[in-house]
């Protein structure tokens, strides 16, 4: 059963909440939006900007029309469970690219190279890393959402 809305063309809470969860959504989930959505979220992720990652999620998929509730679980890649070890990669990726060389975790080095150092090394390393993450994530989902969608029209079909 649906309420109408109130006079005046106002929607109540519910509705109001409801429209509000259609927006972050953002439609259909299609193969190429699960796609892009978890490669937002992923390439997100990656980024040393911890704390801005739903907000950063949030303005690329309105801009985009991507679905904010699946690149905001993907930018969770950085969860504290994997990110000592994303951050270990984007530094090494970082040093690689930058250095032409893994860097040395020592307290010597870590003076020499100071925070400056690393954090352009990661942010280098958070840009490959991120990319490559995303590419890799947007495949599987775009596999995966067109799997469900085969189903799903096999389903109706039979």
């Amino acid at each position: 059963m649906t309420a109408a809305a109130p006079a005046g063309g106002r929607l109540g809470l519910r509705g109001q909440l409801r429209r509000l969860w259609r927006r972050l959504r953002g439609g259909e989930l299609t193969p190429r939006r699960a796609a892009a959505s978890v490669a937002v979220g992923l390439f997100i992720g990656c980024t040393p900007l911890y704390g801005a990652h739903l907000a950063l999620c949030a303005a690329l998929c309105a801009a985009l029309r991507l679905d904010l509730v699946v690149a905001g679980l993907a930018s969770n890649v950085s969860n504290p469970l994997f990110a000592p070890f994303l951050v270990t990669a984007e530094i090494e990726l970082g040093s690689l690219i930058v250095e032409g060389r893994f860097t040395e975790f020592d307290l010597e080095r870590a003076r020499a190279k100071g925070i400056a150092g690393f954090a352009l090394e990661a942010a280098v390393g958070s840009l490959v890393l991120g990319g490559a993450l995303a590419g890799l994530g947007a495949a599987f989902a775009w596999w995966l959402a067109s799997a469900r969608s085969r189903a799903a029209r096999r389903a109706r079909a039979g």
